[in-house]
């Protein structure tokens, strides 16, 4: 006879059929041997409905056997699962597009630009972050209203205005989408992502507290991507680290999220460092969060948000003949676009980082610059590239960044710090 329940190779649920004749021994051995228990009969039900009860207790020991178990968990089970080990599921995100929006002077609150898809009034977009504008063309980071898959935005779609606001005349977007939305994660994959965290972040550590970071933007509404980096000083002697001068034993976390929307949540990071952080050190930052720990009241946990490095740059390009690119601002505003969508793109998950991405402490590379503007539709040829952090860049090679700084190609001054000379002929 097979064994039901906890053995040696997991648990094996009774089936209603083996339960019934189970009862149905018992009935004749210990009531009445020759008793008719036939479905018709009272004896007969009575004992279906038992069987059928203890059927669904067996069903619910199973689900309490599997909570464990990723193989076997899925939905809500498998939420509980990585709650317990620290890996929130990918939740839903947005569609993103760099938008060329004309704009009088003035300040736009954040949602009040909203703007939709020719030939697709229902597909709209609004601006994630409030803009502050001197007049004319801005580029501005739209988002879609409606979390989850949509279809591609196509250059110069992006084109209609749905909500009129005083002092905006025109829209369009000079290249596709930065960031496509997509559904929550799949029970599959988010199996796949606890197995990997698991592995490799260990606990109580550097890594640990960098990957809860990260992990902490992925569960936030809309889901932000987050870069961390965690120095230790383990010596008895101070160290310098960019701006800061780590004192000993303490630990540094950097935090960065290009929007700021992370940064608005310092108790939300520092309770999220303190769960995770190396044990036995402190923490060290030019930012304070106060976590209120059960034993031993409120703690100040210290971290820092990178450094802002604004970088201008100035190209000389060659367009392809007979190309035109429809839309206001043209090839500057593509290329302009372009420059921001991939300094603030993410690392596609067990990827590399993308060409242009700007991250604390990443240095910025001309080739880099390079391989996104003649990613533009359009670019026959370019030269002549010159970057630094002053308004009149000078240089090609290579600029250092602090770990403690990070250097931005923002939406909200691309318009004035990238500059787009074009050319006649091949370069």
């Amino acid at each position: 006879m097979p064994q039901y329940g906890i053995s040696p190779a997991g648990f094996s649920i009774k089936p209603l059929t083996q339960i019934l004749a189970d009862y149905q021994a018992s009935w004749l051995a210990n009531v009445d041997a020759t008793a008719d228990l036939s479905p018709t009969t009272p004896e007969g039900q009575i004992l279906g409905i038992i069987a059928n009860n203890d059927a669904e207790l067996w069903e619910l020991a199973q689900a309490g056997w599997n909570a464990f178990n990723r193989q076997a968990v899925e939905g809500a089970g498998l939420d509980a699962l990585g709650a317990l080990t620290g890996t929130p599921r990918e939740g839903a995100s947005y569609t993103q597009v760099v938008g060329s929006l004309t704009l009088a002077a003035g300040t736009y609150a954040a949602g009040a630009l909203v703007a939709s898809v020719a030939g697709n009034a229902s597909l709209t977009f609004a601006n994630v972050l409030a803009v502050t504008s001197t007049g004319g063309v801005n580029t501005v980071l739209m988002q879609a209203q409606t979390v989850g898959p949509t279809p591609s935005i196509n250059p110069g779609t992006l084109t209609v205005i749905s909500t009129p606001v005083m002092g905006w005349t025109a829209v369009t977007n000079a290249v596709a989408q930065s960031q496509l939305g997509a559904v929550a994660q799949s029970d599959t994959s988010y199996v796949v992502l606890q197995i990997e965290e698991l592995a490799g972040e260990g606990a109580s550590n550097a890594s640990a507290t960098q990957a809860a970071l990260v992990a902490l933007g992925a569960s936030l509404v809309p889901p932000v991507n987050v870069t961390a980096e965690v120095f230790e000083n383990t010596s008895n002697a101070p160290i310098v680290l960019g701006s800061l001068t780590l004192p000993a034993n303490t630990f540094a976390p950097i935090v960065y999220e290009p929007t700021g929307a992370l940064a608005a949540l310092p108790a939300l990071i520092a309770q999220t460092i303190y769960n995770n952080k190396p044990a036995g050190i402190a923490s060290y930052g030019t930012t304070t969060g106060t976590v209120v720990d059960p034993v031993l009241g409120n703690i100040l946990v210290q971290y820092t948000i990178p450094t802002a490095v604004p970088i201008f740059v100035t190209a000389t390009v060659v367009l392809r003949p007979g190309f035109a690119l429809p839309g206001v601002g043209g090839i500057t505003a593509a290329i302009q676009a372009a420059l921001v969508a991939a300094a603030i793109a993410p690392t596609p998950e067990g990827g590399v980082p993308p060409a242009g991405q700007l991250t604390p402490g990443s240095p910025v590379i001309g080739s880099q610059l390079e391989a996104v503007i003649m990613s533009v539709p359009g670019i026959l040829d370019m030269s002549g590239l010159l970057f630094g952090t002053t308004a009149t860049p000078a240089t090609s090679t290579p600029i250092a960044i602090s770990p403690t700084n990070v250097a931005t190609i923002a939406a909200s001054t691309a318009a004035t710090n990238i500059l787009v000379v074009q050319s006649s002929g091949p370069l």
